[in-house]
């Protein structure tokens, strides 16, 4: 005798009840509960990869340099808001501006 399938027709529809009358507070307790199951499982996992993350050690042995990077470009980046600073005071303080409307 050949033995039936997980997923046959008959067996799903026993599995749902199909024909019967709705369980709407079972069917919401099996939905809630697996939404907790499965946040459950996301919060452990999370927290494992967090924990292996921060204490993962980097010992290497290798000695790194420091990072060496162009000085000339971070002064022109300086200059650039300094000049912008100042005409912003010239907008606030001496440019005078007369409404076209009267």
């Amino acid at each position: 005798m050949p033995r039936p399938s997980l997923f046959s027709a008959d067996r799903l529809k026993k599995l749902f009840h199909e024909g019967t009358h709705p369980h709407p507070v079972r069917d919401w307790f099996v939905i809630v509960g697996v939404s907790a199951v499965l946040v459950g499982l996301s919060v452990g996992w999370n927290t494992w990869t967090y924990i292996q993350a921060s204490t993962e050690t980097k010992e290497t042995g290798e000695v790194t340099e420091t990072a060496v990077f162009d000085v000339a470009a971070v002064e022109t980046v300086q200059r650039t808001f300094e000049e912008r600073s100042k005409e912003a005071e010239r907008y606030r303080s001496s440019y005078h501006f007369v409404d076209p409307s009267l």
